[in-house]
């Protein structure tokens, strides 16, 4: 009886650490089109090609949805970018390819605004390009610089490394500030052109604590 109720602890706090940490914001940039949603239109390195995507050729959207297809408040905009398009790939769906918005010199900052998430809490970011220019150099608010080959991200049980067998920026623990806003700034030689990005939120570990303790609560309850 013991070990079962061990077992059922268990499964209830991976079940509520894995529905804490499932939504995730999907942004398709294409260089056609107007702005939609879609399930789809590409996997990602989070394996979301399952749930909604936000599809847009805009320099900015407001109110993106999340992978749940549930509205959000959560805002983003291009500054100072070029409008090139991009039509490599160095992958198998169409997140990789049909990209929009580049930059191509060594001297002006590029910058990508997320706005209206919640003020202090860590998130991850994935960044998509249609090409390979491992001259690019991407700093995130409070991440210090990513340049291409310094990430590895296993899903699916095949490892992705940046500039190698895919062409992505991957950030980890990038702390939204006090007004709710991640920074991303770009710089360097060769016209990368973005295809995407996803955002996630990395769960507090009081948070995931409190709902472990919930589910312990709730099975003790049953039991009695």
């Amino acid at each position: 009886m013991k070990t079962k109720l061990i077992t059922s602890l268990a499964a209830t706090m991976a079940t509520f650490v894995i529905s804490a940490n499932a939504a995730v914001i999907n942004v398709n940039i294409r260089n056609t089109g107007s702005p939609t949603t879609t399930t789809n239109p590409g996997y990602g390195l989070w394996g979301e090609g399952a749930k909604t995507w936000n599809v847009s050729q805009s320099s900015s959207g407001t109110d993106l949805v999340d992978s749940n297809n549930i509205d959000t408040t959560v805002d983003y905009a291009f500054t100072v970018w070029g409008n090139g398009n991009g039509n490599g790939s160095w992958g198998s769906d169409v997140l990789t390819n049909n990209g929009r918005y580049g930059a191509n010199d060594n001297t002006t900052v590029h910058t990508l605004t997320l706005s209206q998430l919640n003020a202090g809490m860590d998130y991850e970011l994935i960044f998509y390009f249609a090409d390979n220019f491992p001259n690019q150099t991407m700093t995130a608010q409070g991440a210090g610089p990513d340049t291409f080959g310094e990430s590895k991200i296993t899903t699916g049980g095949t490892t992705y490394t940046e500039g190698d067998t895919g062409v992505f920026h991957y950030f980890n623990n990038v702390t939204a500030d006090g007004s709710g806003d991640i920074t991303v700034l770009a710089s360097g030689a060769g016209y990368e052109t973005i295809t995407g990005f996803q955002l996630r939120a990395i769960p507090e570990p009081t948070t995931t604590a409190l709902l472990g303790l919930g589910g312990l609560a709730l099975i003790l309850r049953r039991r009695k």
